[in-house]
């Protein structure tokens, strides 16, 4: 008559305000107890049970990419449901019960916002360039000729440029009875690369 689960509700106050570098929700089930990093795609291990034996619910619905078993948008997009949009939600570790099934890991579901009597809305920006890094260490041991003053001069800073915006609208369409909330998330990002030509001052072709 008693559940004896072992879990871990992640509230509205911490999906609000924990700092979270990509707006994944679901990143913060890292803070619960038995939970860390799988690899370097963004997968989560319980237990120390490989993540693609997890399963991520929605509202109680199905939230993973059957191809990859994996999360819905894991490894391939940024996120599938946007950090504005979500309410709360429980990471269950151990001794779940039958109802969350096809899961030898961890078990995440999440629930989602929805309207009040009262109007909320909200807007998000932010934005990281290449204005505000500092030099990239491997451009700037490499340098190139400046042919206006003859000189070899370091590489210049690569274009980069980071940018997640969006926000969410909810109230009353019929008061007590009917509501609405409505969410836009949307990201922007070049991924710059830094080639160094080959030349054969690297290493003696003679003596290899």
């Amino acid at each position: 008559t008693e559940k004896f689960d072992v879990s871990q509700v992640v509230g509205q106050e911490e999906v609000e305000n924990l700092p979270l570098n990509g707006r994944r929700w679901d990143n913060l089930a890292l803070l619960t107890p038995g939970a860390s990093e799988d690899g370097g795609f963004g997968g989560i291990s319980f237990r120390g049970i490989n993540s693609l034996y997890n399963n991520n619910m929605v509202d109680g619905a199905d939230n993973n990419q059957a191809f990859f078993s994996e999360a819905r948008g894991r490894t391939r997009i940024a996120y599938g449901y946007s950090l504005n949009s979500i309410k709360e939600f429980q990471v269950q570790t151990a001794a779940y019960s039958a109802e969350y099934g096809r899961a030898a890991g961890g078990i995440v579901n999440a629930v989602t916002k929805s309207g009040t009597n009262d109007w909320h809305g909200d807007f998000f920006y932010f934005i990281r360039d290449k204005a505000f890094l500092a030099r990239d260490p491997v451009a700037n041991a490499q340098t190139i000729l400046d042919i206006n003053t003859s000189t070899f001069v370091p590489l210049p800073k690569p274009d980069e440029r980071r940018q997640q915006f969006g926000g969410s609208f909810s109230g009353p369409l019929v008061p007590d009875k009917l509501f609405f909330f409505v969410n836009y998330d949307q990201q922007k990002r070049n991924f710059p690369g830094i080639i160094i030509p080959f030349t054969a001052n690297f290493f003696d072709i003679t003596n290899p």
